[in-house]
Order: structure tokens, then sequence, then C-alpha cells
């Protein structure tokens, strides 16, 4: 399992939900929009030092559509670019 950190801050759980109906609203509805909220929590669980920064919903759920929606692969992916 990919998280085991904690809870993200209700800071980071505010900004979340208001990004997410801003990203690509064209597109992402339904179970997309559902696991770009899982992995855009799933990220600020995983890492707390960096949380969660406008712009990740955006870069997620780009990543989301080129992989098909593989939460995983999208979320290695995420942490990978973070890391950079």
């Amino acid at each position: 399992q990919l998280v085991k950190r904690g809870s993200p801050g209700e800071a980071d759980a505010d900004q979340i939900a208001k990004d997410i109906p801003r990203t690509f609203s064209s597109i992402v509805n339904g179970e997309l929009r559902d696991r770009l909220c899982k992995g855009l929590f799933a990220f600020t669980h995983y890492s707390h030092s960096k949380g969660y920064t406008q712009g990740l919903a955006l870069i997620l759920a780009a990543l989301l559509v080129v992989t098909g929606e593989e939460e995983e692969t999208s979320f290695k992916i995420l942490l990978w670019l973070s890391d950079r």
C-alpha cells in the first residue's frame, strides 16, 4: 500500500475541495473526479513535508488521462515529479 503516513491537514483538504471543480471541468467528472480526489489526498498523506499546492490537481488530472486512469501509475509519476 502506498499511503501510510497520516492524514492531510484541514487547509490541504479545503484547497483540494476548491481546486478539483476548477480542474479540466469539462472532462473531470464522475469516476475521474473521484480518482483525482483520492490521488490528491494520497499525495498529501504520503508527502507531509510538501503538502498540497495549487496546481497539483491539474498535473494529476493530466497524468490520469494520459495513463488511462491508472491511479497507481499516476501517483508514482506525481511523486517522482515532486522529488525533482
